[in-house]
C-alpha cells in the first residue's frame, strides 16, 4: 500500500510539474503594444520551465528607442527579470516585470532603485499594472527592432502660461479652470527660486475661489539646479519613481493626503527630462497614476513652443 502510495505521489507531482511546464510553453510568441504612435514588443522565442528567454523593444516616436535581451523567471502568472539593451548607443539594465492576462500581459510600474547600471523595483510587490499597457498577440515581431519614425520636435521651455498644454489637460479633470496669473515672491534657495532665477517660468491654473488646481514649473538644468535637491527629497520621504511610458533621466514623488494631520493634500512630481527640469503640484491627485494626464501635458509643453 505505502508503495502504492508513493506512486500515485509521484504521479501527481509529475503532472503538476508537467502542467506548469505546459502552461509556460504556452507563453512562446510575439506581443505587440501599441499606444499612439509608440510599438512595444515582447517576443518570448524559449521556454524551459520557469525559465523565459524574450526579446524585447521599446520603439517610441518621439523619444530614445530601446532593444535587448529579456532573461525572466515565470512563476504564478508573474514575468520578471532583467532587460539588458541598447539606447542612443548605450548600453543598460533595468527590471520589467509583466502579469499574465487572459489576452496577453500587462506590464508593471512602480518605485525603483539604481545600483551601479542596474534599475531594478524596490519592491516587486508593490507595483501597479497600468492597463494602457497590454501586450497582445502579434505577428510584427520581425520589424520590433526598426524603430518608429521620429517626429521632428524641438524641445523649447515655455515662456508664456497661456500657451501650455496644462490648463486643457486641468480643464478636462476640474472643469471650467483658468489660468491663474500670480506674481511669485521666492523666497531665496526654494525650488521656486531656483526656477525663476535661472529662466524658467512657473504657472499655475485651476478654480482660485475653491484653492483647486495644479502649479507646474519649466526650467532648463544648468550645473546641479536638479540633483542638488535630491538629497532633500529624499529626507522628506520622496521616493523615485519610473514614470509610465516616458523616458526620464530621473523622478522623484511625494503625495500625502488631506488628513487630521495634514492639512491639505500634497501631490508633487519632480522630473529630470532631457535637459529641463519640470515640476508638477496638484491639490487634487492622490496617485501617480490620477497625475498622468497632468505629466503627459507638462512633457507636451516642451515640443510645443
Amino acid at each position: 500500500m505505502k508503495k502504492l502510495f508513493a506512486i500515485l505521489g509521484g504521479l501527481s507531482l509529475l503532472l503538476t510539474s508537467c502542467g506548469g511546464t505546459s502552461e509556460a510553453k504556452a507563453l512562446t510568441g510575439c506581443y505587440e503594444a501599441t499606444l499612439a504612435s509608440d510599438h512595444y514588443f515582447l517576443n518570448i522565442t524559449n521556454v524551459d520551465g520557469s525559465n523565459v528567454e524574450a526579446l524585447v523593444a521599446f520603439n517610441n516616436a518621439q523619444k530614445d528607442s530601446s532593444h535587448g535581451t529579456f532573461a525572466a523567471a515565470y512563476n504564478n502568472q508573474i514575468l520578471k527579470g532583467i532587460y539588458n539593451f541598447q539606447s542612443e548607443g548605450m548600453a543598460s539594465s533595468r527590471e520589467l516585470i509583466f502579469k499574465k492576462t487572459a489576452r496577453g500581459f500587462h506590464e508593471g510600474f512602480g518605485e525603483v532603485q539604481v545600483n551601479g547600471n542596474l534599475e531594478s523595483f524596490k519592491d516587486p510587490t508593490k507595483v501597479t499594472w497600468d492597463t494602457s499597457y497590454e501586450f497582445l498577440p502579434s505577428s510584427n515581431c520581425a520589424t520590433m527592432n526598426s524603430p518608429a519614425p521620429t517626429l521632428p520636435t524641438s524641445l523649447t521651455q515655455p515662456t508664456d502660461c497661456t500657451k501650455t498644454a496644462m490648463l486643457a489637460a486641468v480643464n478636462a479633470i476640474v472643469p471650467n479652470s483658468q489660468y491663474i496669473k500670480t506674481q511669485w515672491q521666492p523666497a531665496p534657495g526654494t525650488e521656486l527660486a531656483d526656477t525663476l532665477n535661472n529662466g524658467g517660468i512657473a504657472c499655475s491654473y485651476g478654480l482660485q475661489s475653491a484653492a483647486i488646481g495644479v502649479s507646474a514649473r519649466w526650467v532648463k538644468e544648468t550645473g546641479d539646479l536638479f540633483a542638488k535637491r535630491i538629497p532633500g527629497w529624499t529626507t522628506d520621504g520622496y521616493s523615485r519613481v519610473d514614470l509610465p511610458g516616458v523616458d526620464e533621466n530621473a523622478a522623484y514623488f511625494i503625495a500625502k493626503p488631506q488628513s487630521g494631520t495634514q492639512e491639505f493634500n500634497v501631490w508633487i512630481l519632480n522630473i529630470s527630462y532631457k535637459g529641463f527640469w519640470v515640476s508638477i503640484s496638484s491639490s487634487f491627485s492622490h496617485t501617480l497614476e490620477e497625475g498622468k494626464p497632468l505629466v503627459d501635458a507638462a512633457l507636451k509643453t516642451l515640443g510645443n513652443q
